[in-house]
């Protein structure tokens, strides 16, 4: 409580913790080891802050997480965001901010599974490959990189992903060698997808929905998921990112 006073956030006021996913902490962790191979999962900082902005805008403060960033946030966004992973981070205030904000917006990262833990709310971005099966609760969403073939020129489609295998597990889609063999370029969701998904979660929560599942959601698992390990209990894709995306995703 001394810390969130220290930073204008009273007892009544709620905040978002925001993460995004780099090769910083890794790298310092362990500088002997080259981890490359987990390149694909990176998403920038700069993609979560339109999201940062809606939650200032509906009342509430955005805290940017994580043990070690490759990248601070500029200073002049708003005082009601906070850099706290550049300035003030300690293993303490991690553990009390996680547990108390509203949700978590995070991208492809370990530090997602204390939402878990915690019983917090999760959106994650940027999740690839699609056989992942983080986020792990109903009521999470998350949406999914897109796959850019140099081959066709073109971004790849639910069923073609499907045909390759990133949505099975047992092959190597958790490396970036497989991308680069299969001639693939990963595209970032773009700072406009994360917002949506921001926004409906927030509407869910607001509304008190957050459990329920829509028919669209319900048919991307089955279609999609069906062969994964309690598929009916994990996450759910964006059903705005649904809508957005039919003609890549496809459940007619």
């Amino acid at each position: 409580l001394e810390y969130l006073a220290s930073q204008g956030i009273s007892t009544g006021d709620w905040f978002v913790c925001f993460a995004n996913r780099d090769s910083a902490y890794l790298d310092k962790a362990f500088p002997d080891k080259d981890w490359a191979y987990h390149d694909y999962r990176d998403n920038p900082i700069e993609n979560l802050i339109p999201a940062m902005n809606f939650i200032v805008e509906q009342g509430g403060y955005a805290l940017r997480v994580g043990a070690v960033i490759e990248t601070p946030l500029a200073e002049n966004i708003s005082p009601k965001i906070i850099d706290y992973a550049a300035r003030h981070r300690t293993e303490l205030l991690d553990i009390y901010l996680l547990k108390n904000c509203r949700f978590f917006v995070v991208g492809n990262t370990g530090i997602s599974a204390l939402s878990s833990v915690f019983d917090v709310p999760c959106i994650m971005t940027d999740l690839i490959p699609h056989s992942h099966t983080d986020p792990i609760r109903t009521f999470d969403l998350f949406i999914n990189k897109t796959l850019w073939s140099e081959e066709t020129k073109k971004i790849l489609t639910y069923d073609q992903c499907y045909s390759l295998g990133t949505f099975h597990r047992g092959i190597d889609t958790g490396t970036s060698e497989f991308y680069i063999r299969n001639k693939l370029k990963l595209i970032e969701n773009s700072p406009e997808d994360v917002l949506m998904m921001t926004k409906e979660i927030f509407r869910k929560i607001k509304s008190g929905l957050l459990e329920l599942q829509t028919e669209r959601q319900t048919q991307y698992k089955e279609k999609f998921r069906s062969h994964l390990k309690h598929y009916n209990y994990l996450g759910n894709i964006s059903d705005g990112f649904i809508e957005k995306y039919k003609h890549l995703i496809n459940l007619d």
